[in-house]
């Protein structure tokens, strides 16, 4: 087994991490939630030329349920803010 060094400084540039996702996907096992983060990408339709939405998983999280019920929290508390700002969108 690998041992760290106390030494170690972790270098993360933020653009190496971000990706774009315009969908997430909840699922709920046992004790945890996933998150899948995920990108819909147009694709060639078949034989009548329409395009069929793929979506391709950039990301998944695995949140405990304390943690998701606390990061459902906040994501009601900046929804409600975006929202008093006129930020939202309708559906």
């Amino acid at each position: 087994m690998a041992e760290m060094k106390k030494d170690v400084n972790l270098l993360v540039r933020v653009e190496d991490l971000t990706t774009f996702s315009d969908n997430v996907l909840f699922e709920s096992k046992d004790d945890v939630v996933f998150l899948n983060f995920t990108q819909t990408i147009p694709t060639p339709g078949g034989d009548n030329g329409k395009e069929i939405s793929q979506a391709k998983l950039v990301s998944r999280v695995v949140l405990t349920i304390p943690h998701f019920l606390r990061f459902a929290d906040v994501c009601e508390s900046i929804a409600k803010q975006i929202k008093e700002l006129g930020k939202g969108t309708s559906r």
